[in-house]
């Protein structure tokens, strides 16, 4: 079970797989967010048209710049890859999973801190169906703003906002709502099934 990025290369990324599956060993990637309650329920909103098509999607992930990782590896650009590949890496995979893959992308990126990498990105991920995906990742937001992950899925009948760590469903014929969620976070989920996929020999996704 490997944090993400997965590598910086795509021939280091196939060199991973390559090794998992010469040793017949099960390689995942944590890319958490695929099992964070708020995002697993947009997934099935639109994995059952439960509002119709997605017309349109946003996606944020921003805090202060990480200044705690050991001698600074995170902003050094050669060994993190900055936010794009560090942080945006998580919305690449998310839009993936629940929009599938893109027919093009265009990402804009600015370099803040010396050394570093692409310190905030933004990308617009274009379909065939002409549905507007944005994805956005900036980690110089300072002093007190803290951490946030957000995001709005438009749907033709309703939206589905998530922001400050609360979900919120609006339908365009009836009252907003807030869904129960499980309690459990993403970081457990995404533990839990990697486990159970080693248990069982369960194929991973």
């Amino acid at each position: 079970l490997c944090e993400k990025p997965m590598a910086l290369t795509v021939e280091q990324c196939q060199a991973m797989i390559d090794a998992a599956e010469k040793n017949n060993k099960k390689l995942m990637i944590a890319q958490c967010l695929r099992f964070w309650p708020a995002y697993e329920y947009v997934k099935e909103c639109i994995d059952t048209n439960k509002f119709g098509d997605v017309v349109g999607a946003y996606f944020f992930r921003g805090g202060a710049t990480p200044r705690w990782s050991y001698q600074n590896w995170l902003l050094q650009k050669d060994k993190s890859g900055g936010a794009l590949l560090d942080q945006h890496v998580h919305d690449v995979d998310t839009i993936n999973w629940l929009f599938g893959t893109p027919k093009s992308v265009s990402t804009i990126g600015r370099n803040v801190i010396p050394g570093s990498g692409y310190d905030i990105v933004s990308t617009h991920y274009i379909y065939d169906d002409g549905k507007v995906v944005t994805a956005e990742d900036d980690w110089v937001l300072n002093g007190d703003y803290g951490f946030e992950m957000r995001f709005r899925v438009n749907f033709e009948n309703g939206n589905v906002v998530y922001e400050n760590g609360v979900l919120k469903v609006n339908p365009n014929d009836g009252k907003s709502f807030t869904p129960d969620l499980p309690a459990d976070n993403g970081y457990y989920r995404e533990i839990k099934y990697y486990v159970n996929a080693l248990l069982n020999d369960q194929t991973i996704d």
